[in-house]
């Protein structure tokens, strides 16, 4: 009678599943398992870097949302948004020179630019004058405005409320930031309360935007935004967010 060579891999009829194995197909198996493994786990997110500027309610690095928007359209998209905050002209220096790291800057409001790309609404703010109490501007046309001296935010953007308490006729401003900083920025405290108020007219409503090199880089990734804003109700984030009473 012919017997069966010892082991689990006989080649009788009727052998187990281990007959057909080799070294080499074993190894192939557990490297497939492995890679199988591996493929399955997340990846981890890629992150990109924006500039911004201490605009509060809107932009702060104070504040618990921090890029706000913009940081849930990359989260929809897989992407980590990372945000440092300069004083303004900083910010937009550190988008405009290659080399620094960072792809974007924001909020901003649309202009042209041979430097830059924007993305599409990130929201919208309602931009205005804030004045003295005690000396109202009566205005119809921007013409009118002319008379007057109006400032203009070219760093931090608590000196608009500040200067048109002390300096100048009136400041721009968006309202909700006029709002956050009577109630919330202790350099504010000198100016009397209900000194300043916005102005009855308001200049529009404008649209803000993240502001991007141009470039490969910086058109990949406007593109992944510009998708991940399509994917959440961006509006409806932003206006409930910025209308909380920040007095509390």
């Amino acid at each position: 009678m012919r017997r069966a060579t010892p082991g689990c891999c006989s080649a009788s009829r009727g052998a187990s599943p281990c007959s057909h194995l080799t070294r080499g197909s074993l190894n192939g198996r557990v490297l497939a398992v492995l890679l199988g493994a591996l493929m399955a786990m997340p990846a981890a997110a890629e992150t990109v870097r924006f500039s911004s500027l201490e605009w509060p309610p809107c932009a702060g690095a104070a504040l618990p949302q921090q890029g706000g928007v913009a940081r849930a359209a990359f989260a929809a998209m897989g992407a980590e948004l990372i945000v440092e905050f300069y004083p303004w002209s900083r910010a937009v220096e550190l988008v405009s020179a290659p080399g620094t790291g960072f792809v974007a800057y924001l909020p901003a409001y649309a202009s042209e630019s041979a430097v830059f790309d924007f993305s599409v609404s990130l929201g919208q703010g309602p931009l205005g004058l804030v004045e003295r109490r005690a000396e109202p501007i009566v205005w119809e046309t921007i013409e009118v405005l002319g008379r007057y001296r109006i400032g203009v935010v070219q760093g931090h953007v608590n000196t608009a409320a500040f200067d048109a308490a002390e300096r100048l006729d009136a400041a721009v401003i968006d309202s909700r930031v006029l709002d956050y900083l009577l109630a919330r920025d202790p350099l504010l405290e000198p100016v009397e309360p209900g000194a300043v108020r916005m102005n009855a007219r308001l200049l529009g409503s404008k649209v803000l935007f993240a502001v991007f090199r141009k470039g490969a880089e910086g058109d990949r990734w406007r593109q992944t935004l510009n998708e991940g804003l399509r994917r959440i109700d961006a509006e409806a984030m932003l206006r409930e967010y910025l209308t909380r009473d920040w007095s509390r």
